[in-house]
């Protein structure tokens, strides 16, 4: 795509009206990435409410509402909840992400048929858990306090992670992605869905943790199958993909974690 009809594309996104808000804490991708990956190739405006925030002000106004015990958390202000009046808010990243994906760039991230849909929402949790699994070992100690203040306490735990989990799931995704009998370079159906760039996000995630001796870094490298590698050149070489990795809007991983 030239400069011109990139600038060309940006101008006329930036006209839509926002119709989602989203919050997560700044300074790092996380669970946060999803659902930005997600309007990133459906060209869907949103605000990223907590984005130029410091992390104590987004503290002090997520917690204790009712409506975000938890991050990230959407509110779709073209859905109104019957039950409050008010723009429906929900949090629970899957439940996020499938959401999303049956509201934003005419539904063409979900999967088109029922089985296919179940396939996708199977994925997307198994990428939460891996997610999950990465955050606790990488604050085993204490999983409210940071990494740094535990680096030294944790390393067991990550290195049983890498040692361990790390091929096993890394196997699974391989596994998932030659179970699509399409052929279509994508793990479920003949297009790309939101299970796919859940799981480009985790997977980048994973080639990125660079912390703790780098073993996780090393261990995708080592254990990571062709197929899995070129699925990442795939999505990451999409144009808004790629104009979205490459944006200063996007925060770097933190080295706090795979995907954080």
């Amino acid at each position: 795509m030239s400069k011109a009809n990139n600038k060309l594309l940006k101008a006329k996104e930036a006209e839509q009206e926002v119709k989602f808000r989203l919050f997560y804490w700044p300074g790092f991708p996380g669970r946060g990435e999803f659902p930005r990956l997600l309007f990133a190739e459906t060209a869907t405006p949103y605000e990223d409410v907590y984005a130029k925030l410091s992390f104590e002000k987004a503290k002090a106004d997520c917690y204790g509402n009712p409506n975000r015990f938890a991050v990230p958390a959407i509110e779709s202000l073209d859905h109104i909840d019957p039950d409050t009046g008010e723009s429906l808010v929900i949090s629970q990243t899957a439940v996020i992400m499938q959401y999303l994906a049956s509201r934003c760039g005419e539904q063409r991230l979900l999967p088109e048929n029922e089985t296919q849909q179940l396939r996708a929402a199977v994925l997307m949790s198994d990428v939460v858990d891996v997610m999950e699994e990465g955050c606790k070992s990488w604050h085993a100690v204490n999983y409210n306090a940071g990494y740094a203040e535990q680096a030294e306490a944790t390393q067991p735990f990550i290195d049983q992670f890498v040692s361990s989990r790390l091929p096993k799931w890394l196997a699974h995704f391989h596994r998932a992605l030659l179970r699509n009998k399409s052929k279509s370079g994508f793990f479920v159906g003949q297009r790309i869905s939101y299970a796919d760039l859940a799981i480009f996000h985790v997977l980048d995630g994973l080639r990125s943790e660079k912390s703790a001796g780098g073993g996780c870094a090393t261990g995708f490298d080592t254990h990571a199958s062709d197929e899995l590698k070129a699925f990442m050149c795939g999505i990451e070489s999409r144009p808004r993909i790629r104009a979205w990795l490459d944006s200063p809007q996007r925060c770097s991983f933190s080295q706090t974690g795979p995907g954080f």
